[in-house]
């Protein structure tokens, strides 16, 4: 089954409210053709007290288009049937008349919220605020900005506004919870539609002629107890998919993690009596409680007693060439990407092909010095033979001194462990604006933890059936 999404539950919810599907309807209930009759002779009034521009209402229109089906007790009707809507005040820094007060703009009004801390000021008559100002109960509509976002105030304090706010204030009795919910549907459905190519703008005009489903007082008050419940619902259900969400994306990670500092325990192979001896002394740290706990047979060494670590090829951007038979390949510390088992590289550079240069063999693990935060210590294995090929000056070459005391790929599988991202902090430094330094002397004083070669085959051959399983579970996420 398809995981629905809170966003999608409270859509659908929206969707059957508003064509009549979600509460019980009455016989007994007000007439929706007398409510706006009702809006209408106040529409009028106000037209004529305030000299305001005469708009026709819906059915004087007769030619409109709908989005849904509703009851036939319903009716449908324009915003500008059922509200007085007026537009905020421009700023214009000349005008001085009035009174400076605070206005709210499209920076302050969310669907949830406002912002009020820092509110700005500017001139206002007295006409200017009985028309530009908000009272408990208005919509407040964006003109721009996220256009046809619409807010409820429900503050008892009063503001002005600017230009780019509309404000909606009922004309009759209706339930300003309803359009609330009705206005921010028809936002996320689209079924508000702003004018303008570069910027989206929602005009008085286009704002008054959006088409609305109207029923009555008395259902109005019903959508929206039954929606207020559903809503409450879907919340608390958000709250645990964000979790989930959460979980989800971190559970592969964390699996890998989880699986690969057992694997550098010696919790996830059983060490047996019959592995080889150790050849090399172990090396003595002093903060020895720092590291990981390991089994007896076991030891700890410095990275560089074991590997030894060169770094790339340095180049100016001017030795670059085309790529050829005679050019040098050059695997640069941003082409490194782990995937744990192989080294991917893309975006190769090539120059002018030199004598004197560290070839890279199969067997060799790539580290970038300077890089990301994120691709720090990650790193990439050679497992093919790499004609003429050699990593970049910003790339470490890690290459194992005796194949009979460490495994290249269980190093690899090292360096991708936690624990030495851990090991290796102390020794990256802010290198730019955006990137990172890994020290080379801190590299080399790095502690591994050392099991015999069998085990660490055995641990290779785990971590390569294992890890490839989070991967795939990742990439389902």
């Amino acid at each position: 089954m398809p995981h629905v999404l809170a966003q999608d539950l409270r859509m659908a919810v929206f969707q059957t409210a508003f064509s009549g599907r979600l509460t019980n309807r009455c016989v007994d209930d007000s007439s929706v053709d007398q409510y706006l009759n009702d809006c209408r002779d106040k529409r009028l009034e106000y037209e004529k007290a305030y000299k305001e521009k005469k708009h026709k209402s819906l059915w004087e229109d007769g030619d409109f288009e709908i989005q849904f089906d509703i009851p036939d007790e319903w009716r449908w009707a324009y915003v500008g049937d059922i509200f007085r809507h007026n537009a905020g005040k421009a700023l214009n820094a000349k005008n001085t008349a009035g009174t400076k007060r605070k206005y709210l703009t499209t920076s302050n009004v969310y669907k949830d919220h406002f912002e009020l801390e820092s509110l700005r000021e500017m001139y206002y008559t007295d006409d200017e605020v009985e028309k530009c100002s908000v009272k408990k109960g208005d919509l407040l509509v964006l003109e721009g900005g996220d256009c046809g976002r619409t807010a409820l105030w429900d503050l008892d304090e009063s503001y002005c506004i600017q230009n780019h706010l509309h404000r909606l204030r009922l004309f009759g009795d209706g339930n300003i919870k309803y359009f609330f919910y009705l206005l921010s549907f028809y936002k996320d459905a689209g079924y508000t539609k702003g004018k303008g190519i570069a910027i989206q703008g929602l005009s008085a005009n286009a704002l008054h002629n959006i088409v609305i489903p109207i029923p009555s007082i008395e259902e109005q008050a019903r959508i929206v107890a039954r929606v207020d419940e559903l809503m409450a619902k879907i919340d608390e259900y958000e709250k645990i998919e964000k979790k989930l969400t959460e979980l989800q994306k971190a559970f592969p990670g964390n699996m890998k993690d989880a699986i690969l500092q057992a694997a550098m325990q010696g919790k996830l192979t059983e060490q047996l009596e019959s592995d080889t001896a150790q050849k090399v002394q172990p090396d003595i740290f002093e903060d020895e409680d720092s590291l990981l706990d390991i089994p007896d047979n076991w030891q700890w060494n410095q990275l560089g007693s074991l590997v030894d670590i060169t770094t790339g090829l340095s180049f100016s951007k001017q030795e670059q060439c085309a790529a050829s038979n005679d050019a040098l390949r050059i695997l640069r510390g941003g082409n490194v990407l782990d995937n744990y088992n192989y080294g991917l590289f893309d975006n190769d550079v090539y120059v002018s092909y030199r004598d004197k240069y560290t070839k890279l063999e199969i067997g060799d693990v790539l580290s970038p010095s300077v890089t990301s935060m994120e691709k720090m210590c990650k790193v990439a294995y050679i497992d093919k033979e790499l004609p003429n090929t050699t990593a970049g000056g910003f790339v470490y070459i890690l290459r194992s001194k005796d194949f009979d005391l460490i495994n290249p790929r269980y190093l690899m599988y090292f360096f991708n462990s936690d624990f030495n991202r851990q090991m290796c902090k102390p020794n990256i430094h802010k290198s730019g604006q955006a990137f990172y330094n890994l020290k080379k002397s801190g590299l080399v004083t790095q502690p591994l933890p050392l099991p015999p070669i069998e085990e660490q085959q055995r641990i290779v051959d785990k971590l390569d059936q294992l890890l490839p399983l989070c991967e795939g579970l990742e990439a389902m996420i």
